[in-house]
């Protein structure tokens, strides 16, 4: 989203690598997130689908941790409501949990970040086109409105990271306390290892 994209740049890059399959949509001017997630969407053709978010970091396995958990489950939705998350203000790296999260299905689910769900789920929910933040719950309430299954996963193999600088994420640094009933402190600098199963 947004007009200062270098798009022969991006696809250079992608060209560049090992990819197969990928798609480069750009959509110009301002769209809701909601929007933008919808058109990717329309395009997409797996039998899972991921939102991942630029900014985070993923481990190598997040994908493979996150469809093994989902067929356990038999889950047609994971996300994870307990998430690492690292602060580049405070070089820090912390454990947000939510104490009253349980795995079950009627939990509350996880960050927009970290929704992988089944195709089966696009037959009756969308995004909602017009939300500009908290399309992530709203998608969650909408699934399980829709009759579907949705787990939380554990933590592991993500990791929120939120930069110094204020205006480029919808939720700012300090909104990750706000979420949370416990943050646990796991040291100063990106701890990856501690993280990546």
């Amino acid at each position: 989203n947004g007009n200062n994209i270098n798009v022969d740049e991006i696809k250079n890059r992608l060209d560049a690598g090992a990819f197969e399959r990928i798609e480069f949509i750009r959509e110009p001017g301002k769209y809701p997130v909601g929007h933008l997630l919808n058109s990717c969407l329309r395009v997409s053709t797996g039998e899972f689908i991921a939102r991942i978010d630029a900014d985070d970091f993923y481990g190598p396995a997040y994908l493979q941790h996150g469809i093994a958990f989902m067929k356990k489950k038999k889950a047609d939705l994971i996300g994870k409501s307990d998430f690492f998350c690292y602060l580049e203000e405070r070089d820090e790296t912390f454990l947000i949990r939510r104490r009253k999260t349980t795995e079950n299905a009627k939990a509350p689910v996880g960050t927009g970040s970290t929704i992988i769900f089944h195709r089966s789920v696009l037959s009756k929910v969308r995004f909602d086109a017009s939300t500009h933040i908290g399309e992530d719950l709203d998608f969650f309430n909408a699934v399980r409105e829709a009759g579907f299954s949705a787990y939380n996963a554990p933590p592991f193999d993500h990791i929120v990271m939120r930069k110094s600088v204020k205006d480029r994420h919808t939720w700012q640094s300090f909104d990750c306390f706000l979420f949370s009933d416990e943050c646990l402190l796991l040291g100063r600098g990106l701890k990856k290892a501690c993280c990546v199963l």
